[in-house]
């Protein structure tokens, strides 16, 4: 009998019998393609999968199951090629980072374009600011219509020429009335209304305190001026 069949057969046989009603099957590598977003450990730690020597035996059924039930990934393919596994991903694109507050507690949880959940408990996409906004914001993983019209206008924003969108690191939302702001390299905290004219007014703002070189703790901008604190 050829070594290479034997060594395949005791291989199977050394597998725990538990292993009889899954799709089990042996490759020498695993390769993921076009992944951007997520790790392939953050695949394989979910992924019944087993290493003997230079195989690896996986059960199908469980990495189909997993990546079904990935909200982050869109669709897949699994194909082989020479006694290897080619998992070919589609991701979803992490567009908000929402930091959900609940007291001390903050659940973190991405969203694509759509305002879908795609992840939680991990940011996948970086240079995405974080967005605080308060539990009554999301039920039943959907979050709440204000919440929603709120992270559009910030998505439209960066259609404009609006250069302080760009620069933004967190925005508190909890409390709706007057959104707190962060910006990148600069230790002001501006507080605002969440709307086009406030965001604006923050843009000229950030640029005038740029260009004087000063930086107050806070700044609050109301309608036709500022406060420094």
């Amino acid at each position: 009998m050829n070594n290479k069949i034997l060594y395949l057969i005791i291989i199977l046989l050394i597998v725990s019998t538990a292993y009889a009603k899954k799709d089990i099957k042996i490759y020498k590598s695993i390769e993921f393609k076009n992944l951007k977003y997520i790790s392939k450990y953050e695949i394989i730690d979910k992924v019944d999968i087993n290493f003997k020597g230079k195989n690896i035996i996986i059960d199908m059924n469980s990495l189909d199951k997993v990546l079904n039930e990935m909200p982050i990934v869109n669709s897949f393919k699994l194909s082989e090629l020479n006694e290897s596994l080619i998992v070919s991903i589609i991701e979803n694109q992490p567009i908000f980072l929402l930091g959900i507050r609940d007291g001390e507690k903050n659940t973190l949880i991405e969203l694509d374009k759509e305002c879908r959940l795609i992840s939680f408990n991990r940011a996948h996409a970086l240079n995405i600011p974080l967005i605080i906004a308060s539990k009554e914001d999301i039920r039943n993983n959907m979050i709440s219509s204000r919440l929603k019209s709120f992270l559009s206008m910030i998505q439209g924003l960066h259609q404009t020429n609006l250069n302080v969108i760009n620069d933004v690191l967190e925005i508190d939302y909890t409390d709706v009335n007057k959104t707190k702001v962060l910006l990148k390299g600069r230790r002001t905290l501006f507080v605002l209304r969440p709307d086009n004219e406030a965001f604006a007014k923050l843009n000229y703002a950030a640029g005038y305190f740029d260009r004087i070189k000063y930086y107050p703790h806070t700044f609050t901008i109301l309608d036709n001026f500022g406060i420094i604190e």
